[in-house]
């Protein structure tokens, strides 16, 4: 129990060291490659060549995002995992993904629950199931 509650208390501390230097590294207007942690840097790996040239408030956001997911974690490495699955995507496919993104984010909170719920159903049919929808979403179109 103790330990546990070690742990815990030490994954805490570095959470919020890690949302501290990125809140430090933004606050100097900021945000180099070098200034990630090694953690971020491993999750973001993808974009370090196009690092230097997203706009400030992207790299803010990515960073805060892959440190709020401490390295070692199942939401760390499933994130990594859809991270490198996204910068592999051709322009046009990350276009469309955003322009959903942006759908999504104009709809009435109610709406978006209800969403996210259709969502999480779909998430978890088997992958026959799911198979056999895309195929009959496709019919329609």
């Amino acid at each position: 129990m103790a330990e546990a509650k070690s742990q815990t208390v030490t994954r805490a501390l570095i959470l919020i060291m890690a949302l501290w230097a990125g809140a430090l590294a933004a606050w100097a207007g900021t945000l180099d490659w070098g200034t990630l942690s090694p953690e971020q840097q491993a999750m973001l790996a993808p974009w370090q060549g196009d690092w230097a040239s997203f706009p400030a408030e992207r790299r803010q956001a990515l960073a805060a995002l892959a440190a709020q997911h401490p390295g070692g974690s199942p939401q760390y490495h499933q994130l990594q995992a859809e991270i490198a699955h996204y910068a592999g995507m051709l322009e046009q496919e990350r276009g469309r993904i955003m322009a959903r993104f942006r759908q999504f984010k104009a709809l009435p909170p109610e709406k978006q629950q209800e969403v996210m719920r259709q969502w999480l159903t779909y998430d978890s049919l088997p992958p026959e199931q799911k198979e056999m929808w895309r195929r009959q979403a496709q019919q329609a179109k």
